[in-house]
């Protein structure tokens, strides 16, 4: 009797905790049957999507770093707009700057930092302008020697490392043109004892492209021996080598050697490296006509110059 009555009791009991369970089970169909049916739908916009960004290609203003100028005029859709007048202007403007910013293996490097140099009285431009040898195997520094040892009288001629230019400076020192004597070379020879003598008439005996170079060489030892500066301007620029002769002696001469480098390099190098591309910006072959040496170490640039408008 009392076993039959505990079964009851958990019967009562297990029957008590499945209708709390379907309760529970109930509930939980009816909320999942609101929430399906009463989804709140955002009412925020959509994110728009990122446009494509259009990239406009910037042509680089040639000259503003130390990268080489490239050799064509930048590309541009606005027709009065003029690169390279800027680029032959600011070069003018600041000479040495341009030439700082120039590759020291171009060929013309090492003269013009002899040429520096001696403006500034200071051998060690050179190693500061990172030059290194030009066509005939000469450093800056050698160019320096040799230009300050010839245009100082007394100095020591064996300081020159061409054998040759050696001599005719001992020459020359000496008024001497015995001298000349010790240089094997024919024409050599016969340039020393043209300056030695300050007789140009000697240098007829040379062939014709070698005359006009002798000539100038006379004429620039004349102004060295006189200190006159106004003696330079006789010497013919027109030649090859004539433009050099006719620098090195301003430099060398005149009072202010500083704005004789700058004159150089503002009327020769800047307008030689960019005439050509400001005659074509410009659509003026006149530019062209501006090129230094022209006829002689930089016909074929002026020839590519005047080519632009054939």
């Amino acid at each position: 009797m009392r076993l039959k009555e505990i079964q009851k009791k958990y019967v009562l009991i297990i029957a008590g905790l499945l209708a709390i369970l379907l309760i529970l089970i109930g509930s939980s169909y009816a909320y999942l049957k609101f929430f399906k049916n009463n989804t709140v739908v955002s009412t925020l916009p959509a994110t728009p999507a990122t446009p494509e960004t259009t990239v406009v290609p910037v042509t680089p203003v040639p000259g503003a770093d130390s990268n080489p100028l490239p050799q064509t005029i930048p590309n541009s859709s606005e027709p009065s707009r003029t690169i390279w007048t800027a680029v032959i202007e600011g070069c003018q403007k600041d000479p040495e700057a341009d030439f700082k910013s120039e590759q020291a293996s171009i060929p013309d490097h090492v003269l013009n930092a002899g040429f520096l140099a001696l403006a500034k009285k200071d051998i060690a431009v050179c190693a500061s302008t990172g030059s290194t040898k030009d066509s005939n195997g000469s450093t800056c520094e050698d160019k320096y020697v040799l230009l300050t040892t010839l245009s100082t009288v007394g100095s020591d001629c064996g300081k020159i490392a061409n054998r040759d230019l050696s001599i005719s400076c001992s020459a020359n020192q000496k008024k001497d043109s015995a001298v000349c004597s010790q240089i094997s070379d024919a024409g050599r020879k016969t340039v020393c004892e043209a300056v030695v003598s300050g007789d140009a008439g000697k240098c007829d005996a040379l062939p014709a492209d070698q005359k006009g170079s002798c000539s100038n060489t006379v004429v620039f030892v004349k102004a060295l021996n006189s200190h006159d500066v106004n003696v330079c301007g006789q010497i013919d620029a027109s030649i090859a080598g004539g433009i050099f002769d006719r620098t090195y002696c301003k430099i060398v001469l005149s009072q202010d050697s500083q704005k004789a480098w700058n004159e150089y390099y503002s009327n020769s190098v800047c307008v030689r490296k960019y005439a050509g591309s400001v005659a074509k910006e410009k659509n003026d072959i006149s530019f062209c006509e501006n090129i230094p040496g022209k006829d002689v170490e930089n016909k074929s640039l002026y020839a590519d110059c005047v080519a632009q408008f054939k």
